[in-house]
């Protein structure tokens, strides 16, 4: 279970076999079910968490009351609220199971051990969260400037796996549409 997650690293850095002992020990291991809250907007973020099967997003409630799907988190990749969880403030976002998951869990207090036990944990987390950060902003890009049949094409082809497990209701507010009208949309494309 924890091999996707070492693969990750390593592509950033090399640790050797004792540090990768070392922050196995502080790995947990967390089985989430669909719609579960990882973290509630207004919490304070104390976990960095790892996907290793499943879907999560990120989410946020506007002026109405809807829910906003702002990114989609996969497997293999990392979610937290970085400036919550450095700052210690409360959360703008919330962070939400969109299918059954499997996270892996590195808390605060493990993360503060790690970056104080192996020189290179630090660098290697700011290499990930640049590398996530690159990506969301290309992904949202896409999306700018197209009409919301483009939108959904787009997600389609680039997010295709994502929308055979997220309801039609999440991949709207993702995409800004409603959900009536992503159902035209897809009627049309057929």
């Amino acid at each position: 279970m924890h091999s996707a997650l070492f693969n990750l690293l390593s592509q950033f850095n090399k640790f050797s076999s004792d540090e990768l002992q070392l922050i196995e020990a502080q790995l947990v291991v967390r089985k989430v079910k669909e719609n579960e809250f990882l973290l509630e907007r207004g919490a304070v973020c104390r976990e960095i968490l790892f996907i290793t099967e499943g879907l999560v997003r990120t989410l946020i409630h506007n002026n109405d009351g809807e829910e906003q799907t702002h990114y989609f988190i996969k497997e293999n990749q990392f979610i937290a609220d970085l400036e919550s969880f450095n700052n210690l403030t409360p959360a703008t976002e919330s962070i939400q199971a969109v299918c059954d998951s499997t996270l892996i869990v590195l808390s605060k207090k493990s993360i503060d051990l790690l970056i104080a036990s192996i020189p290179q944990w630090k660098e290697t987390m700011l290499q990930i969260a640049q590398k996530a950060l690159m990506e969301k902003i290309y992904t949202r890009n896409a999306y700018l400037g197209v009409d919301a049949t483009a939108r959904y094409l787009k997600f389609i082809t680039e997010q295709g796996d994502i929308a055979l497990c997220a309801p039609q209701s999440i991949i709207a507010s993702y995409l800004g549409i409603t959900p009536q009208s992503l159902s035209r949309i897809r009627k049309q494309v057929r």
